[in-house]
């Protein structure tokens, strides 16, 4: 997926969540937070959560 592929794909989620009423977003898998820090960028409220205490080290650091 083409760098503004997925910029469009983040903004339709970013607007259908909203649009939901979503409250706290869960990402299950957050990882280095790719996904997690642009939908924050976007409004959303989301929480990340990862079995692997390195990842959520990284995350950490990009202060997601």
């Amino acid at each position: 997926m083409a760098i503004a592929e997925a910029a469009d794909a983040l903004d339709r989620i970013a607007i259908e969540l909203r649009r939901a009423g979503a409250g706290t977003v869960l990402e299950v898998g957050v990882g280095t937070g790719s996904i997690a820090g642009p939908l924050i960028a976007r409004g959303v409220d989301l929480a990340g959560l990862d079995a692997s205490r390195e990842m959520l080290h990284r995350v950490r650091e990009k202060g997601l």
